[in-house]
């Protein structure tokens, strides 16, 4: 690589002479430097200042817009202004701190305020509506206590409810909670509101004198002329629903109440009293006709079959029965009291198979059940199967107990009329009372011991103690109570050991079966003496 010398013409020579030159500086232009130096960190400033307060002003709109928007779900009204201030200031001042230059942060705050001031004057206003919203639902809900009130209380307290009211509403007239308009329609809406429930709660008989008491002043005139006509409507329809419930429960028939509905002077309420008679009259029927068609079928087959009497059914039963449906009861118990002249076909193939497989004991089931659907023939034959098949039965006779207590009077020598009904009723209360006590109907062996004991003759020969003409079925209540005073008195030690008997075997006797079981008792203390 050639290198390049220097020229010599271009190296400078060193002056000797001694006159050596001092060095300036050009300082003509040096204020103009100056100046534009400081313009640049002027503008710097300016511009650091300026992003500082956007910054400032972003994070204070953020914080101040989520507070004015969180009244939205408060009900404190009377903490609004308060607390909006107060947070409010406190964002604006955490804001403006982060701002370095004075005038700047200062500007800020100013702006900040002005804006604080606008949203406190939204907030006073949000709280006054819901102050207005609230104070007036206090006061609806006065007002409707003031009306249960004014509707229950009576005519001299009504005045003084009335003038609660109106004192209650005028306060928040007065305070602003409503305008004077609405407050005088809110006072007559609620005069009127009263005066009709007052009316309606009326017996209709009476709501026309009542128009005329001062709280129904109120009352619209075409309203006061409905109240007026529906009273008098209602109260012919009150007075034949009396009338007409009145005929019903006295049980009248259809031709004696329409004799007295004929007697009704006012042609309206004759009319009213009619119809509704007539209407509560068929619907009596019918229920009458569906309890008494219920009744029958709940019995007819037991009975109809010969498997029961009619004093099978419940004494609370048989009374709900009239006499119709007692009458059919009766007439289905004679038809199947009849000796039957020919055996069901049914009840025959039934024993048929049962003779045939030998089920011996299946024959005496059927025949304890269903013995009278046989004819007495059949009876025999297949009772006569069953002991040849080494099996005891005991055959239903087939009699109803109007025929054996007919043969029992019969062979007593007991001719009155009474007697059969009056052994009747006893051996109805004494087949029911068998049967809830031991859960099955009486046999026939059962049946003749009671009629027995009922036929029974409480006389004064030796041996007994009271002196009485009377059979058993014929004694009422003083007279088994005679009798028991009079055993008691001279043979306490046999009643005690009958009373002892029914304790130990925690039964409660009657009257009757006391008696009955002393008879028995004193009868076999007799026989083992004379033994």
């Amino acid at each position: 690589m050639a290198i390049r010398l220097p020229d010599v013409r271009n190296i400078q020579v060193a002056d000797f002479s001694g006159n050596r030159g001092v060095a300036r500086l050009d300082m003509s232009n040096a204020g103009a430097g100056l100046a534009s130096i400081g313009q640049g960190l002027s503008e710097m400033g300016e511009r650091r200042a300026s992003y500082q307060a956007s910054k400032a002003r972003t994070e204070f709109l953020t914080g101040y817009t989520s507070e004015i928007n969180s009244y939205d779900e408060r009900t404190d009204y009377q903490n609004f202004d308060q607390d909006f201030r107060k947070n409010s200031k406190q964002l604006l001042n955490d804001a403006a701190s982060t701002i370095e230059n004075e005038r700047v942060r200062q500007e800020f705050i100013d702006n900040g305020m002005l804006r604080i001031q606008e949203g406190a004057e939204r907030v006073r206003n949000q709280a006054y509506k819901q102050e207005v919203d609230y104070e007036r639902g206090t006061v609806v809900n006065d007002l409707t206590a003031l009306r249960e009130t004014a509707i229950t209380a009576k005519d001299t307290n009504v005045v003084d409810t009335i003038t609660t009211m109106e004192d209650r509403i005028q306060s928040s007239i007065d305070v602003g909670y409503y305008s004077r308009e609405e407050g005088e329609k809110l006072k007559q809406a609620w005069r009127v509101d009263v005066a009709k429930a007052r009316i309606e709660a009326m017996d209709p008989s009476t709501r026309i004198e009542a128009l005329k008491q001062p709280w129904a002043s109120n009352l619209p005139a075409e309203l006061r002329a409905r109240i007026e006509r529906d009273a008098k409507t209602e109260t012919k329809e009150y007075e034949a629903i009396s009338i007409s419930d009145s005929y019903i429960d006295e049980g009248l028939s259809r031709s004696e109440a329409l004799s007295r509905i004929g007697k009704i002077k006012d042609p309206e309420l004759r009319q009213s009293v009619e119809t509704r008679f007539d209407y509560q009259f068929q619907r009596a029927q019918q229920a009458e006709q569906e309890e008494q068609q219920q009744l029958y079928d709940d019995y007819v087959d037991e009975i109809a079959s010969g498997k029961a009497t009619i004093d099978f059914i419940p004494r609370e039963k048989w009374d709900r029965m009239n006499g119709a449906t007692r009458s059919n009861m009766r007439a289905l118990q004679a038809q199947a009291a009849k000796p039957r002249t020919v055996s069901d076909g049914d009840a025959l193939v039934t024993l048929a198979v049962l003779k045939a497989n030998d089920d011996y004991q299946g024959i005496v089931e059927f025949l304890r059940e269903n013995s009278a659907m046989l004819k007495p023939s059949d009876r025999v034959k297949y009772a006569e199967i069953a002991i040849d098949g080494s099996i005891p039965i005991e055959v239903d006779d087939g009699l109803t107990d109007i025929q054996i207590i007919n043969g029992k009077l019969t062979e007593a020598d007991i001719t009155d009329k009474k007697a059969k009904d009056l052994l009747l009723n006893r051996m109805g209360d004494w087949r029911r009372n068998y049967i809830q006590r031991f859960n099955k109907t009486p046999d026939d062996a059962e049946r003749d011991k009671f009629i027995d004991r009922q036929l029974m003759d409480v006389v004064t020969s030796p041996g007994f103690l009271w002196d009485s003409s009377k059979r058993v079925y014929e004694m009422d209540d003083d007279d088994f109570q005679s009798a028991i005073t009079t055993i008691r008195e001279e043979d306490p030690n046999t009643l005690n050991d009958v009373i002892n008997y029914y304790n130990d075997n925690g039964y409660q006797p009657s009257q009757a079966e006391i008696i009955e079981t002393y008879n028995k008792l004193r009868e076999r203390k007799l026989r083992n003496t004379d033994n």
